[in-house]
Order: structure tokens, then sequence, then C-alpha cells
């Protein structure tokens, strides 16, 4: 086992551990992410690996409240804080008039557009909605009903035409449409 989220979820991703030791070691990285008060603790490398490998191993629910979760750090933080583009880098911050100053001193603020942690589009659209392209000529629809979304849909746009995948809650079900016009 490993002791940060970024290794023990790339370890599990990659392949490090045995069959009968998958269970054993996810369960390590939640215990890894309980005693980090249930926060994402990652850079640019982990936020490839954690979310899917959460995703994979069932716990999509948690995923999405790493991710959603309006405390620092996480994306959630970034939207609370009036983010409409992925910034570089999860520092927090305070407003002071009309700058926003890092609350640890550092005067070096990042850039407020920028693709380091944009690996959580390709989780929300494979996992949450279930779009996955494996080829051009084949696409596997496997949508996260259980993380705790009421909906989600995504579409791709292949040399064959327009993929579109939507799902939603209906009562004590769920509809899942499947559109490909091209």
């Amino acid at each position: 086992s490993c002791s940060s989220q970024t290794a023990q979820s790339m370890a599990l991703s990659l392949g490090v551990f045995e069959e009968e030791e998958k269970n054993e070691a996810f369960n390590e990285l939640l215990k890894i992410i309980a005693e980090d008060n249930n926060r994402f603790r990652i850079g640019i490398v982990g936020a490839v690996y954690l979310f899917d490998v959460l995703s994979e191993f069932g716990a999509s629910e948690l995923a999405l409240q790493l991710v959603a979760d309006p405390a620092f750090p996480s994306y959630g933080y970034l939207i609370e804080r009036g983010a409409t583009t992925l910034w570089e880098a999860f520092h927090d911050y305070k407003e002071d008039g009309d700058r926003i100053e890092r609350k640890d001193g550092e005067a070096h603020i990042v850039s407020f557009n920028h693709h380091f942690y944009g690996s959580v589009s390709t989780w929300f659209i494979q996992r949450l909605a279930g779009l996955k392209v494996i080829s051009a000529k084949e696409i596997l629809v496997s949508p996260c009903i259980e993380c705790g979304l009421e909906w989600a849909k995504a579409e791709y746009h292949s040399e064959y035409g327009r993929i579109h995948v939507a799902w939603k809650r209906v009562e004590d079900s769920v509809s899942l449409k499947i559109d490909n016009s091209g």
C-alpha cells in the first residue's frame, strides 16, 4: 500500500496489485481519503487516476462528493469562488476588495484558465454520463446511475456522426436514451 491518494489510486489503476489484493488496496485508498478529512489531496497526476478508480470500485458517489464539495480543495470550491474555467492550482483564496489573494500569503497568483486539472472532464463523460469511446467504431455506454445524480448527458462527434447519451431518474427507474445521428 502507498501513503497518498495519488500513489494508491495510480497503483490500483495501473495494475500494480495482484487480483486478490485489489479490494484491500482500495480499502486502503478509502482510509487515506478519510484521514484527509474526506477531501482530495492530489496533484495533476492524481487527478487523472483518483476519480476514475473510485468509480471503478463502485464509489462514484464519493468521487462526486470530492469533486463537488464547496469546501477547499475541490472543483466545487472553485465554482463557489466564481470560476467558470479550470484554475491552474487548488490554492485557498480570499477576496480583498477587487483583488483575489492567496490565503497562504504567497504573492504568485496562478492562471485562472488552465488545463492542468481538466482530466475531471473525462471522468464526467466516461463515468457519470457513461459515454466511453473505445475506437472509431466502438462506443461503450455504461452510465453511473449510482453516483447520486438525477441525470447526466454527453455527446461525441465521430467520423460516423454524433453519438448522444442521456439518462435521468424517472420515479423508481432510470430512462436511458442513446442517439447516433450521422
